[in-house]
């Protein structure tokens, strides 16, 4: 009877092994295999960056017809997927969005980031990530919407999606100019829009830009995106043509000057928390506040750490003491596979630095230095430049 139940289990187990075999994936055809290189190749040359371009391709095959389906913002590789699916043997078939879809939208191709700060994450929902933030006043590309939630391209190239409610129409009646309309900056960390009671319309922050409608004693008179208005302190903006002047003359000139503004700017910022994803004085995440301090000088810089690295120029220096004010520390891992950054900050020169960490604080990579950090000192990676 043990044998006859061996027999029987021997043969439920080879008949079990039958079955699993017989429902193996078939192999890749040649159909497959030659647009699945082609795809990678696209995607290596017109998107390889996620965060700065859109790349939402799915392949799949049947025992008829392959398919290429998805969505892209980069017009050639767009161009390319076609070739490449009409150039297979036998032709793939293709359905594939091209960004930005504007047809049909009572938004148009651009909105206003219409709150103080409006946050940006990786995929529409709430509850998601904030992977970075829009200022006031900040002119944003639609690529797409879905629901209540657009995706939009900031000025910077990086790509998120928004709640609608926190975006502003560009066009239409009360709605905020981006034409040549006058408009100013505020410069105060923190300020109120006031209607005529002296109640409070909005709280606007750092770098907000509102439209400028006129002027009445100490007060500049503004519109926000939304097209609400009100009273704001000239104590607390500038008009934005000036500001920006001014700030083109100093990078036009000698650099010393242009860096001595460009750290008072950074200085100003010491003690803001740390909020990853943050580019506001409500909070700042290590690349958020370099690209604040550039913005406040009225450049606009690469968004993460990494992106900062591949845009700046490398510099080469026997000390760190050495490092010149106003270039950029880069700091992560070293391993077999290369280099990995992780975080950014300002040199102070004489190995002092400033950065977001917990919050926005000056530390130092100089041992004789009291603010030494041994633990960012041990992650250094090098030095850099951003030339304009």
């Amino acid at each position: 009877m043990r044998q006859l139940s061996f027999r029987c289990a021997a043969l439920v187990l080879g008949l079990s092994m039958l079955a699993a075999c017989s429902h193996q994936p078939p192999a890749p055809s040649a159909q497959q295999y030659a647009l699945e290189k082609a795809l990678d190749s696209i995607q290596r040359d017109e998107a390889p960056d996620a965060r700065t371009a859109v790349w939402e391709i799915k392949l799949s095959c049947d025992d008829i017809v392959c398919r290429i389906e998805g969505a892209t913002d980069r017009p050639k590789a767009f161009e390319r997927i076609r070739a490449a699916a009409a150039a297979a043997r036998p032709a793939a078939a293709v359905s594939v969005r091209l960004l930005p879809e504007t047809s049909g939208s009572a938004h148009g191709s651009h909105v206003l980031a219409a709150t103080a700060t409006a946050s940006l994450s990786g995929s529409p929902g709430f509850g998601k990530p904030v992977t970075t933030q829009a200022l006031m006043g900040d002119l944003l590309e639609v690529l797409e919407r879905r629901g209540s939630f657009l995706r939009v391209r900031l000025a910077d190239g990086y790509i998120g999606w928004v709640h609608r409610l926190q975006t502003a129409s560009v066009s239409g009646a009360g709605a905020h100019s981006t034409g040549n309309s006058p408009r100013v900056v505020v410069t105060q960390g923190q300020a109120q829009i006031l209607d005529a009671q002296g109640a409070v319309v909005s709280m606007v922050m750092l770098m907000n830009r509102l439209e400028l409608l006129g002027e009445q004693g100490g007060d500049y008179l503004v519109g926000l995106p939304d097209g609400r208005t009100g009273r704001l302190s000239k104590a607390a903006a500038q008009p934005e043509d000036a500001y920006l002047a001014r700030w083109r003359r100093l990078r036009s000139g000698p650099r010393d000057a242009y860096v001595r503004e460009l750290l008072k700017n950074a200085r100003s910022l010491v003690g803001t928390p740390y909020v990853w994803g943050g580019t506001s004085v409500a909070g700042l995440d290590c690349s958020g506040f370099v690209s604040l301090v550039y913005r406040m000088t009225g450049a606009v810089v690469p968004r993460d750490a990494d992106q900062l690295a591949a845009a700046a120029q490398p510099v080469l220096h026997n000390r760190v003491e050495d490092i010149e004010p106003g270039e950029l520390l880069f700091f992560g891992k070293r391993s077999a596979g290369g280099v990995s950054i992780e975080h950014v900050a300002l040199s102070l020169g004489a190995g002092d630095f400033i950065h977001a960490l917990g919050s926005v604080r000056i530390e130092s990579l100089s041992e004789a230095s009291p603010r030494f950090s041994a633990y960012e000192r041990g992650r250094f990676l090098g030095a850099g430049r951003l030339n304009f």
